[in-house]
Order: structure tokens, then C-alpha cells, then sequence
């Protein structure tokens, strides 16, 4: 999304990669699909223009298979269980905590797709580049409040759970099953950059983006620089 909105104005900056989740992504589908190849012709959920188009083609790409191989229905996660069930679509690609929620309400009538949970998610925090120009103390001290956020969560998993639960209205337990998934940092190196660009190069083969992309405009290190210098480390994807 960062890097979509910054294609259409550049204002919109990165300013930091803040966690990695393993095992977050999935493909839940019905229980006679089998395996990914199986995917081809069906009816399958897919939130465009989210990281779910992303993971789609990515795992659609493991078998030699594009988005046009099967047949897309574009459905927010919140409603793709109901479309399962529903039988409006077969199969859906989707994120915690609707892939383990899915899991637990179809009650053996769908399963997680082996194969399916390469994928590692990464969160970055972009900004208004003009507004951090306006309010630069104010930028320093919210970005300082999400690392300490992120590095209480990884810390003190379980006083942290109940306050995510609350404020996402999740249920603690599942929040606390979520948790061990989530890698929590404040960084930009070399890492952040190969999942950018790897996002980036997405957006433009489905053409959400015209190329080049201007890394060089998007990336913005001050800020991260300023509180934690050890952090900022990384050449820009070319």
C-alpha cells in the first residue's frame, strides 16, 4: 500500500520496516482441493490491491499458474468465510486471525493448502513527508511510541495480549496464539529493500504502477536515523 500511494503522490514516504509474521498467510479451501494446482478454474477469494493479490500470485507462480488461471472474486477478508461457506467461492488467500478463525468455524469442511505459508508478511510505516516537515518533534516521538509498543508486545507477550485483543476486539486467547508469529523491528536494511522491491515489482507486472519506481524518493531514513542510527543500513534496490 506504501508503495502504491507513493507511485500517485510522492509525499508518502517509508519511513520503517516494523515486524516480520511467519506463518500468517494462507489458502483455506474446500477439503477436496488438495493442493495449489488444484486451484486452477475455481472461484477463488482474493482482496485486490491488498497483500492477498500479493500472496496470490506469488503462491499461484509456485505452479506455473497466474491470477488469470483462476477465476478471481474480489472479497474483503471479513467476508470470505461466509463466501466459503456459501459456496460462492472455493477457496480464498488470506491473513491472520481470518485464516485461523476460518480453520475453526468450517469444522473439517476446509483446510490450510500445504504449500501455502511461504509467504512472510512485513509492516512498514510510511508518513506524510510534508507533515513530518511541519511537525518534526511530534514525528520523532510517535515514531519512538511504536517501537515501544512493538518491543513491549515482543517482551511481555502476555500483558501486551489482552490490550491487542481489546482494542482489535479479538479474543485474548487467539491473540496469544497470534503473537509468536510476530517478529517486532524498527528498521530499514537490506531486508526491508528485497521485500519492497519484490512488492514493487508485483505492482508493476500487474500494471497498479507504471516503472521505474523512485526508491530513492520513497525511502526516507531521517527519522529512524535520528532515534536508533544503527538501524538504518541498507543500499537501494535498482
Amino acid at each position: 500500500a506504501g508503495a502504491l500511494a507513493h507511485a500517485r503522490a510522492p509525499k508518502v514516504v517509508l519511513v520503517a520496516m516494523t515486524d516480520i509474521a511467519t506463518n500468517y498467510f494462507g489458502v483455506v479451501a474446500e477439503t477436496r482441493l488438495k493442493t495449489l494446482a488444484d486451484l486452477k478454474g475455481q472461484k477463488v477469494g482474493v482482496a485486490m490491491g491488498t497483500s492477498s493479490e500479493i500472496f496470490a500470485i506469488q503462491a499461484l507462480e509456485r505452479t506455473n499458474m497466474a491470477l488469470k488461471d483462476v477465476q478471481v472474486v474480489n472479497v474483503e477478508p471479513p467476508e470470505m468465510l461466509a463466501a466459503l461457506v456459501r459456496k460462492d467461492i472455493s477457496a480464498f488467500f488470506v491473513w491472520e486471525p481470518w485464516l485461523t478463525r476460518a480453520k475453526l468455524a468450517t469444522k473439517g469442511a476446509s483446510h490450510i493448502l500445504p504449500g501455502s505459508d511461504f509467504y512472510y508478511i512485513h509492516n512498514h510505516l510510511v508518513m506524510d513527508k510534508e507533515w513530518i516537515d511541519k511537525n518534526r518533534d511530534l514525528s520523532i516521538r510517535f515514531l519512538r511510541a511504536v517501537k515501544e509498543a512493538g518491543e513491549f508486545a515482543m517482551q511481555k507477550p502476555d500483558e501486551a495480549a489482552p490490550i491487542i485483543a481489546r482494542f482489535l476486539k479479538l479474543d485474548t486467547e487467539l491473540v496469544k496464539e497470534l503473537l509468536p508469529k510476530c517478529k517486532f523491528m524498527m528498521v530499514l536494511d537490506d531486508v526491508t529493500m528485497q521485500f519492497m522491491k519484490k512488492e514493487v515489482d508485483a505492482l508493476i507486472a500487474t500494471k497498479r504502477i507504471t516503472g521505474p519506481f523512485d526508491y530513492k524518493g520513497y525511502v526516507y531514513p531521517d527519522l529512524l536515523r535520528e532515534i536508533d542510527p544503527k538501524a538504518v543500513n541498507y543500499t537501494l534496490p535498482q
